[in-house]
């Protein structure tokens, strides 16, 4: 059985990334970011799963889609973010954190959002998306 699940395995590998802490520090947050973050940062999320045992008549298979969302001040450091991120997941297999990778995919452009954050903090935020298929296996 995995030791993590894929939500945690994802963490550890885009932690363990230099050229992406070098840039967010650690501050990769699932789904939403902390109160008043700290800017640039990066958010994840499931967008959509598959259902278990799509592939290989395995019932501890999935392939979800994890979406990526950096976030600066700046459109080129939250572009270059992305840029790192969609470099990280291309084409990786192997284990990560118990979790067996058969294979991931990026999906399209990292697209950039520009987004205007209002109240007493008003300034402008861009946003960088990326998206991944990563297909695994959960040995159990």
């Amino acid at each position: 059985m995995a030791s993590s699940t894929i939500e945690e395995a994802v963490r550890v590998y885009a932690l363990a990334d230099t050229d992406l802490t070098t840039l967010i520090g650690q501050r990769l947050y699932w789904i939403q970011a902390e109160e008043n973050p700290t800017l640039p940062y990066v958010t994840y999320q499931t967008i959509s799963a598959s259902y278990p045992g799509f592939a290989f008549d395995n019932v501890n298979a999935g392939a979800p889609r994890i979406q990526f969302s950096a976030w600066s001040e700046d459109r080129y450091v939250a572009l270059n973010i992305g840029n790192v991120i969609k470099a990280r997941w291309r084409w990786f297999n192997g284990t990560i954190d118990g979790v067996a990778i058969m294979m991931t995919e990026t999906t399209g452009p990292v697209v950039i959002k520009e987004l205007g954050v209002t109240g007493t903090a008003a300034r402008d935020v861009y946003q960088a998306i990326v998206d991944v298929i990563i297909t695994y296996t959960d040995p159990a």
